[in-house]
């Protein structure tokens, strides 16, 4: 190994032992040594104070929104998972947009003709299968299978939930919001 490849490799292991513990004993790190990927890049990246510091946020009104739009710039590429840095060509900004703008609300099964029928039946948990878990079971009892035929082949089934899972599922979604706002609310005062 050469000299350049025995300080390269230093770096990266000094930056790994930052947010890793491989010391054999209880892991001090808030992150779990299996979920961690140190990607590298060398040379590596300059990161200029002028630049990033000072970014715009919520809490830091006062902020420069060029740093905020240099980070983001910084952190947009979608890398390509591996040991060293490659960019995979998609962005951050763009998997969001994805989310955002086909995001729909969907109470019942999408058919995007009317002249195609769906079959629906319901899907009942075996009670005699003693190796199901009883939360497996009651998840069941909450899904509708939905057979959609398609144009080109043989239907498509695929499973939605019932109307009353469905409010069921609203209630805990307005009741977890309520319990979030009161919690700000306390926080606040």
């Amino acid at each position: 190994m050469d000299q350049s490849t025995a300080i390269r490799d230093a770096i990266f292991d000094t930056v790994l032992a930052a947010y890793a513990d491989s010391s054999g004993a209880g892991s001090s790190s808030a992150y779990p040594n299996d979920e961690i990927l140190v990607q590298r890049l060398w040379p590596g990246q300059i990161i200029d104070q002028q630049e990033y510091g000072n970014a715009w946020s919520p809490t830091n009104t006062a902020g420069l929104q060029a740093a905020t739009e240099n980070l983001s710039n910084l952190v947009n590429p979608i890398p390509i998972i591996a040991d060293w840095y490659n960019p995979s060509g998609r962005k951050v900004e763009e998997m969001y947009g994805y989310l955002i703008n086909n995001a729909q609300e969907c109470h019942e099964p999408i058919v995007r003709s009317t002249a195609i029928a769906v079959e629906v039946e319901s899907v009942s948990a075996d009670t005699t299968n003693k190796s199901a878990p009883p939360e497996v079971s009651s998840e069941l009892m909450e899904r509708t299978e939905v057979e959609i035929p398609t144009a080109s082949g043989p239907p498509i089934k695929t499973m939605t939930m019932t109307s009353s899972a469905l409010q069921k599922k609203n209630l805990e979604v307005a009741h977890g919001n309520a319990v979030a706002a009161m919690k700000v609310n306390l926080l606040a005062s």
